[in-house]
């Protein structure tokens, strides 16, 4: 899941870059319309991003948060043992 997001990262940030070098060219009315669907789109794709990052960082969380209380666990019965 990680490279995945991280693969979406890297496509956003080059069409970010796409966008903004195509923004200083623009000259009528319909490639401006054009222009700002091409933006809203890739705001959509944005906050999707930002999702997916939350919900990764919420499940790295809880292994995190069961692998120290498993640590926990495990120096407490090699203290009882070792008594």
């Amino acid at each position: 899941m990680k490279a995945e997001i991280d693969g979406e990262y890297k496509e956003l940030i080059e069409e970010r870059e796409k966008l903004a070098k195509e923004r200083d060219s623009l000259t009528t009315r319909e490639e401006i319309i054009k222009y700002n669907l091409k933006v809203e789109e890739l705001n959509k794709r944005a906050d999707a991003y930002a999702k997916k990052g939350q919900a990764y960082q919420a499940q790295v969380e809880v292994y995190n948060a069961r692998i120290t209380e498993d640590n926990t666990n495990l120096k407490k019965k090699k203290k009882t043992e070792n008594q």
